[in-house]
């Protein structure tokens, strides 16, 4: 969707709903969290 319609020259990732990741989904920290995130979203805007 945003790359047929920009939105935001900005990226948003929300982090307080870490703390309630089932145990078996924390496989790290939130750094290694937030990193994950970003690659995904990117990956998606990219194609």
């Amino acid at each position: 969707m945003h790359r047929a319609t920009p939105l935001s020259d900005h990226l948003e990732i929300e982090t307080y709903t870490w703390d309630v990741l089932p145990p078996e989904l924390k496989t790290g920290d939130i750094i290694d969290y937030v990193s994950r995130e970003i690659e995904f979203v990117r990956s998606e805007l990219i194609g």
